[in-house]
This record gives structure tokens, sequence and C-alpha cells, in this order.
């Protein structure tokens, strides 16, 4: 059973009750993310998130994570584009504990300069590492080409040198700036009733700063670039392949159909690039394709790893089942499997309290309504061969992709 709360702030708390489980997911979002960064802040949103974890008002760090490990609950968190997300998944019996310890590290953090230090340290070893990623990097060379001087552009995680440079003056003012009632989402999926979710938030988080976020650059509309080549020289066992355009918003009518033909074409050991580039050719360990959806924009993205005397190539044979997605409409027999394939994995994935939280939290920020899985299941049903090849005549346009390809080129 689905519930929804807006108290007087503006603050929105929304739940599932599943009663047959013995546990709860419980999530604390926020609506800023590294999109909400002007030039000079990249990796505020990200350093926030690792701070905030380092003790309280009432919980030191060390105490925090002993609480949790004593009930066997597990506590993360994440930054996005759009979001930074804190939850903790627990029994249901030790929900109080889980929602106290949030409430504590958000509404109450220390902000203590040595940790700021400490965290600078470990943030820092995190861009290193993300660089020794090729799969990562080729990725936010793909954003940066895509994005150009847009904050969708830039690496979640901050540049050496903004992380290198930033204050805990900094920090504390981007905290005030942009954790604001207008901006939570409360959700939670499990075994507890609305009522004690509304219980347990509504009164601290009620007196959250009042004052509600001013507009700022996450409002301005980005622009994509198209038609883009960037080849990166590295020295690596593989090249590693990235190409796409822009996408849907999260707002657009056509998600479920963006969702099949994500897929079709590269969601799994079916999909048309996984079947030709490594079944059938055997030219490629890793190939998928995936999409991601933001506010007033959208991309999907291809990706494929491969030897450096291959990579030409792969390019052309992606290039060619691209292109002919969007020249005919496919088959009823493989439409009848890919959405068997789509609405099969949506919900095997919400037989998790973590999942069904998400879906919660994103229903509310996107649709400002929870909208039920069967609504969905139906959605899918719905949608035609014709609808998907119209779609794929727009979103697969690999006239108008960008390529980026890192690696011994």
């Amino acid at each position: 059973m689905y519930e929804k709360t807006i108290l007087p702030s503006g603050i929105r708390i929304v739940s599932e009750y599943i009663p047959d489980v013995r546990s709860v997911t419980l999530g604390v979002w926020f609506e800023v993310g590294s999109r909400n960064e002007l030039g000079d802040q990249q990796g505020y949103s990200h350093f926030i998130e690792h701070i905030v974890f380092k003790g309280s008002a009432k919980y030191s760090a060390r105490t925090i994570a002993e609480l949790i490990d004593g009930v066997g609950g597990y506590l993360n968190a994440f930054t996005s584009r759009e979001y930074t997300c804190y939850y903790a998944s627990v029994l249901d019996q030790d929900f109080p504990l889980a929602a106290d310890i949030l409430k504590e590290m958000l509404l109450n953090p220390l902000f203590a300069a040595e940790e700021i230090e400490r965290e600078r340290q470990v943030i820092l070893e995190e861009i290193k590492a993300s660089q020794d990623l090729p799969e990562d990097q080729v990725h936010e060379l793909f954003y940066e080409l895509l994005w150009p001087e847009h904050p969708l552009g830039r690496s979640i995680l901050g540049t050496e040198s903004s992380i290198s440079q930033v204050t805990q003056e900094d920090l504390i003012a981007y905290y005030r700036q942009h954790y604001t009632p207008d901006q939570v989402v409360i959700a939670a999926a499990g075994n507890i009733e609305h009522q004690a979710l509304v219980d347990q938030f509504a009164r601290e988080f009620d007196a959250l700063n009042q004052n509600l976020r001013k507009a700022d650059i996450c409002l301005a509309k980005p622009t994509p670039t198209h038609s883009q080549i960037y080849t990166v020289a590295k020295d690596l066992e593989q090249v590693h392949i990235c190409c796409g355009g822009s996408g849907l918003n999260r707002s657009d009518p056509n998600l479920e159909t963006l969702r099949l033909l994500d897929t079709l074409v590269g969601g799994g050991m079916s999909s048309r690039l996984f079947q030709e580039l490594r079944e059938n050719r055997g030219m490629v360990y890793n190939v998928y394709s995936d999409y991601a959806l933001y506010r007033d924009a959208g991309e999907f993205l291809i990706y494929a790893a491969c030897s450096p005397s291959a990579y030409r190539q792969v390019i052309e044979v992606i290039r060619q089942e691209v292109e002919l997605l969007a020249l005919e409409p496919i088959s009823e027999a493989e439409l009848k499997r890919i959405k068997g394939q789509a609405k099969g994995s949506l919900v095997l994935a919400l037989e998790s309290t973590m999942n069904r939280m998400v879906k919660l939290a994103k229903d509310e920020f996107n649709h400002r309504r929870i909208v039920p899985v069967d609504e969905t299941l139906a959605l899918i049903d719905q949608l035609s061969s014709l609808d998907l090849h119209s779609l794929a005549q727009t979103v697969l346009d690999v006239n108008r992709w960008n390529l980026v390809v890192l690696g011994p080129v």
C-alpha cells in the first residue's frame, strides 16, 4: 500500500507498507547533485555526501558504524547528477535507530575541519581510482563531449583542483543553500506503517533550513553537441568505445518505449549488439547500451571494449546494427521477447526493498505520484513495434551521435 504526506515545509514523505517482510529500507533524498554546482564548486555535492558520515552532535563516525553494524544493518549514500540519497536497510524492529542516525547525520553534521582534511584525501584517491578504470573514464569523456560548458558534462567526483581547494566554509555554505525542505523526499519500503515514518521525521525535518533554494544553474537547460569524435591515446590492453547522443527527459511520455529500445539494443545476452559482436563475431567481451534521464534532458549510449586491431570494425558493426533499427520495425516475435524481458526484470528488481524505496522516491520526483507497477506493465504491453521504430528514428540517429575512443589508438 502506497501513502504520501506533504509536511507544511514542503517535505514529501512516501512509503510502501509491505507487512510480509521483516526489513525496512529508508532513504532521505535531496534534489541536489553535480548539476547544481557552479564552475568552482565541482564535487561539492559528493564531498558533502562523504562528510555527513563523519559525525554529528549526537553520534561520532565510529558510533554510527558500530550502531548499524550492531544490528546487522547497512548504511550508505550516493550522489548522482541530480540527486543525493542517504539510505539504511535494517530489520523492522531497528527502524527507529536507523531513522535517528539519518536525522542526526543530515540535520546536525559537524563539518569538523580535521575530518574535512582527512576526507579530502579519501576523495582525491577516489578520483585517481576512477581515472585508473578505463570504462569509467570513457563514460566521463562522453558526458564531457555531449554536454560541454554545462554541469551535466562534469564529473560527480569533482577535479583534483576543486577538491584540493574547497574549504570548510565552502561546504557549509553549499549545504545551507541546497539542503532545504523543498528539495527533500523521504521514502521507505518494507514493514513500516506510514504514520510511524511521518512521526519519526515530521518534527525535526520540518525545522530544516526554512529558506527555499534560489533558482540556480540546475535550471539552465543543457544543449547537447552532435557528430563529434574524440580520440584519447592511452596505454591500455583494450580500446574502450562510448558512443551515443541525447535522449529523453525524466517526464517524457515515451519512457517505457525507451526501456524496450534499450533492452533491444544492448540490454542483455539476447540483445542485438551482444548477439552480433560477442556471440556471432567474438570481437568483444563487454558490450551494452544504457540511458540516463534528467529533468529536461537525457542521453542514450553504447559502450564496448575490444582489442586494438578490432576497434574500427566494432564501431562499424555498432553503426550498422543501430541504423538497421532506425530503418525498419522489429518483428512481433522480437517485440514479445523484449517485452517479457523488460517486464520480468522490472518485477524481479522490485523484490528488493531497496529498489522499491528508490522507485518511490524517483516516482515522486518525476511524476509527483507513485506509479503502480501494474500500470507500468500495462503500458509496456500496449507498445507496438511501430512505437519503437518511431522512437528509434530519433534516439538512434547515428549521424548525430558523438563518439569517444580511449586506448592504444
